[in-house]
């Protein structure tokens, strides 16, 4: 309540901000034919977006009113954004996280899970597949090789998929002929070898290439979701030995390097080829998922 000092208090405050009949009114500050010219200059300057005047009524009116133009603006925007995205996702599963008051950090999830989702490959037996196929389950993906120093991970791999499967895991082998010529065989040949040496139950794929200017679409994608493989440092110095040396860091490194993708469809993890399927390292990063 204003007293004899003249100051406004919070309900006489309050009743200025209803737009009613104010303070200012009563106290004779501004005539009732005044406020309509007041207000003509006030939306006459909000059109322009400038301001000229020195009057504090003015001032205080047009500032409300320029505050409120942009809050209705960015309100609008925001709102526009989530039905956009609730139209895109109707009828699909939206990536786990995903916050729809930025558009741009949704859109790299969205756009590198859908990427690696469609991707067309090749069953063994020539089958049309997607890693789609596999949604809402754990995936590791592994290129591999019949004559390669690792080879015999195909064991250690085959349990890992019979331990975990019922769990939500799958393993997707990925045969490649890219490093040293060590996987020369046919799917067909391929299948057999696994079959009988290995007793691999996991699915197997055609034969693609991981690494170069032939470099499978699904590879392209797994490297640039995860440059960098964990574990990987003792192994690519190994290799220098050999006179093995990538060019790029972020390529595949040999066979049995290994890509971790999470029931969402998010590359979660990469590992070296030395590391085995037993490793802590890896196992730790498939429980972890699983338990998502």
């Amino acid at each position: 309540m204003a007293g004899k000092s003249g100051r406004i208090g919070q309900k006489d405050w309050m009743r200025e901000r209803r737009g009613t009949r104010s303070l200012r009114h009563e106290r004779g500050l501004i005539q009732d034919d005044d406020v309509t010219c007041l207000w003509g200059r006030i939306t006459d300057a909000a059109r322009s977006g400038t301001k000229h005047s020195n009057d504090p009524v003015f001032v205080h009116l047009y500032d409300a009113l320029h505050n409120a133009r942009h809050f209705l603006f960015r309100e609008s925007f925001h709102t526009i954004n989530r039905l956009s995205i609730g139209i895109f996702f109707s009828g699909r599963q939206a990536p786990t996280g995903l916050r729809y008051t930025r558009l741009t950090e949704p859109r790299k999830e969205i756009r590198m899970s859908t990427l690696i989702e469609n991707i067309a490959v090749t069953r063994n037996d020539g089958g049309a597949a997607t890693l789609g196929d596999y949604t809402g389950r754990v995936r590791l993906v592994v290129n591999v090789a019949s004559k390669c120093g690792l080879t015999p991970q195909y064991e250690g791999l085959e349990r890992l998929y019979e331990e975990k499967r019922a769990a939500g895991l799958e393993v997707l082998a990925f045969p490649a002929n890219n490093f040293k010529g060590q996987e020369p065989g046919t799917d067909e040949e391929i299948r057999d070898f696994c079959t009988t040496q290995y007793n691999v139950t996991f699915p197997l794929f055609a034969k693609i290439s991981v690494l170069g200017d032939d470099r499978h679409p699904l590879y392209t994608a797994l490297v640039d979701a995860q440059p960098e493989a964990t574990g990987e440092g003792p192994f690519r110095e190994r290799l220098k030995g050999f006179g093995v040396v990538r060019e790029n860091p972020v390529d595949v490194l040999w066979n049995f390097e290994k890509f971790l993708i999470g029931r969402n469809g998010q590359v979660v993890a990469r590992f070296s080829p030395d590391v085995k399927a037993d490793d802590p390292r890896l196992v730790a990063a498939i429980d972890a998922e699983l338990a998502k």
